[in-house]
């Protein structure tokens, strides 16, 4: 399990360096700039981070150019993390630590997070990239060089609210949608729609039943937005006011508070159109897509966990000297009636390990033909293995398992411009533990056969998501 190397990895920074070609060339049609957030969870001197959800985001830029890519690999540099670099040690309160210092320091601060804008990334056409983290608000970055310009409201975010990592864009008008949390007395749940420069334009929200944790993730279907709040509660809350113990500590699952399910819908200044509690068991963590059907219910599709454990076994810690656990997931249908908000029916497609689901961008919120993602050939290890799934016919789905010690990151699908919808490549970043260096691999996405391997300047440490940007 060589992966664990990169979990205590102290990235280096590059900038603007041609990639080697270690086999293959690059496609003539590839053009345009792949961003990955990256989560570093480095040794200070007083240790880890303590969850891997809170380890600093590094960005890493590959452009692809005619006949060459170009790489930058540069830290978010926002306020917690210039701090926590000067002190060499992890300071803020986050879902593994509690603020440092005395008991009274612990007090004072026991909310005092930090920012570290490391799940994912949202080009736009201003020029910037958003650098995103869905416990708090967007970073800016310059597109073209990664500099940090810092926290953005994006026209109408409060300092309270949130903004969630998995923005969905409509391939028809281009407009971006998100969902987030407002924290506080009264929680709620807000969704936004923005513009293709950054700034939300309309907005709306509801109240969430109890004190839920949290929301990745949504369903863009036709019209609606469906946010869907799982049954993880914080417990002993005065425990973490006290500093005795960190928020990720903290969470259990109630499932006798049902699932929230929220319906808003975009044709009617998303409007909440249902609010509902359903009695199920299972959690999501990222849904490949959504759709409308011949009977007017949403169908959407899942990766799902029968509980929260997952969840526990992200402590930086754990994962060095555990591993980590068997937690099987289960690739779903979900049917919902977008009416009342009643989840209808949960079909099992694929019985696998597999997550970091996508599509082809002209398929979100429509039915799709094929979805990607990684898997996962032993229980105990991580993802070293792609899979195309076919959703008319998941037995037929193709699968490219790598050798040992060899990990992927998320794989994004990119199409070539000069062939019909379909045709192009996917494209991930590989730790090979064998040779302890990182490659960008280059698939052709018919035949999952390698089109093209780049070694890069650096270790990467590991990621959950990233965009490509195609060249204008």
């Amino acid at each position: 399990m060589s992966w664990k190397k990169l979990l205590s990895l102290n990235p280096i920074e590059f900038v603007d360096q041609q990639l080697v070609i270690c086999k293959g060339e690059l496609p003539k049609g590839l053009r345009g700039s792949l961003y990955r957030n990256t989560v570093s969870t480095k040794k200070r001197r007083n240790g880890f981070p303590g969850h891997l959800f809170d380890g600093d985001g590094v960005i890493l830029k590959i452009e692809f150019k005619e006949d060459r890519a170009i790489a930058t690999y540069k830290f978010v540099q926002n306020e917690g993390y210039v701090n926590e670099q000067q002190r060499d040690e992890y300071i803020y309160a986050g879902l593994g630590r509690t603020y440092t210092g005395n008991f009274f320091t612990k007090i004072f601060n026991s909310f005092s997070f930090k920012n570290p804008a490391n799940t994912s990334v949202l080009p736009l056409k201003s020029g910037e990239l958003l650098a995103l983290w869905e416990g708090g608000l967007p970073t800016n970055l310059n597109k073209s060089d990664l500099a940090t310009i810092g926290l953005t409201n994006a026209n109408s975010l409060q300092n309270a609210d949130t903004f969630s990592a998995h923005p969905k864009i409509d391939p028809k008008s281009g407009m971006i949608y998100n969902v987030g949390l407002t924290h506080g007395m009264n929680q709620m749940v807000n969704v936004y729609e923005m513009n293709q420069n950054g700034q939300i334009i309309r907005r709306n929200s509801a109240q969430v039943n109890g004190r839920r944790f949290m929301l990745h993730d949504f369903i863009l279907a036709g019209n609606y937005l469906i946010a869907i709040m799982y049954s993880q509660f914080v417990t002993d809350f005065h425990k973490i006011l006290l500093g005795r113990k960190s928020l990720g500590q903290d969470v259990l699952d109630d499932d006798s508070q049902g699932i929230q399910v929220f319906v808003f819908d975009r044709s009617k200044n998303l409007q909440l159109i249902a609010n509902r509690i359903n009695y199920f068991k299972f959690n999501v963590w990222h849904y490949s897509n959504g759709y409308v059907d011949e009977n007017g219910n949403v169908v959407a599709q899942a990766i799902t966990y029968p509980n929260y454990e997952l969840y526990n076994s992200f402590f930086v810690e754990n994962l060095l000297k555990n591993g980590l656990i068997d937690s099987k997931s289960s690739y779903d249908r979900l049917i919902i009636n977008p009416l009342t908000g009643e989840i209808l029916h949960k079909q099992q497609i694929l019985n696998d390990y597999l997550e970091f689901p996508i599509v082809h961008d002209d398929d979100v919120g429509s039915k799709q033909n094929f979805t990607y993602a990684i898997i996962q050939e032993k229980k105990d290890d991580w993802f070293n293995g792609i899979i195309r799934i076919d959703e008319d016919n998941p037995q037929n789905s193709q699968r490219r398992f790598y050798q040992q010690e060899q990990y992927l990151t998320e794989a994004l699908f990119v199409q070539d411009k000069n062939k019909q919808k379909g045709e192009g490549w996917l494209i991930f970043v590989i730790f090979d533990g064998t040779v302890d260096k990182s490659f960008v691999e280059i698939v052709d996405a018919l035949s999952f056969q390698s089109v093209c391997l780049l070694q890069l300047p650096q270790l990467i440490a590991p990621s959950f998501h990233g965009r490509f940007e195609y060249s204008q």
